[in-house]
């Protein structure tokens, strides 16, 4: 047996006071106990109550109340939250598969996005764009920039399921885009996007899912031949 770590003991309280929600102890709306209560009935610090309960609300599951405590926000649904959980149990991620993951939600993703976007929405990621060309030679800088472009992207779409999938599983996008980006370099992320930014600019649906498909198949052969 080994001691545990700090955050070891963080992480066991999050999952304790997920799953009073997941099995419906705590319903939408009610008030979970004071972190001092918590603390005298799991037998941990403060310290550690505080960074589980600040994760859960991090996630839109809980919401303090100034002056009132801290509840189980009122739009949480068990079989959403449900949905979600796969992703909370993710610990290093598989590259490949997330890419997978992506080829299947972004493809589809953009094409919603397409019928949506306003002229700001292709401003926006023009302006990503350009300064993806500014930092290509700062990877690390870069690999943040391609994100944000996809980001955009399914921000366009405004699909409020969507938004929620990408902020809880944001920690993971980002470390496959930085691991992609060190091996693979900035080309392909510069040719495709643009590509991207033109069909939507001519309403082309197709064409910006061809592109998309292309992109991500592009990405997992490259990856694949690299492990």
């Amino acid at each position: 047996m080994r001691r545990l770590k700090r955050d070891s003991i963080s992480e066991q309280v999050f999952q304790q006071l997920k799953e009073k929600i997941i099995k419906g102890d705590w319903e939408p709306g009610s008030k979970i106990p004071s972190e001092n209560q918590l603390c005298e009935i799991l037998g941990v610090s403060r310290v550690s109550i505080r960074e589980a309960i600040h994760k859960l609300v991090a996630l839109g599951i809980l919401e303090v109340r100034h002056g009132e405590g801290t509840f189980v926000r009122d739009s949480l649904a068990e079989s959403y939250f449900n949905e979600m959980l796969p992703f909370f149990l993710l610990d290093r991620p598989d590259i490949i598969k997330i890419l997978e993951y992506r080829k299947i939600v972004e493809v589809g993703t953009i094409g919603i996005a397409l019928q949506k976007a306003t002229q700001d929405d292709i401003k926006r990621l023009e302006e990503i764009y350009h300064d993806m060309e500014k930092n290509k030679d700062d990877l690390e800088k870069f690999a943040q920039l391609d994100l944000k472009f996809h980001m955009a992207l399914a921000h366009m779409a405004d699909n409020p399921i969507l938004n929620k999938v990408n902020y809880i599983i944001n920690d993971i996008l980002e470390e496959t885009m930085k691991k992609i980006v060190e091996r693979l370099g900035n080309t392909d992320g510069l040719y495709y996007h643009i590509r991207i930014i033109e069909a939507i600019k001519a309403e082309d649906v197709t064409k910006a899912q061809q592109l998309m498909a292309e992109h991500l198949d592009r990405t997992i052969e490259k990856m694949s031949t690299q492990k």
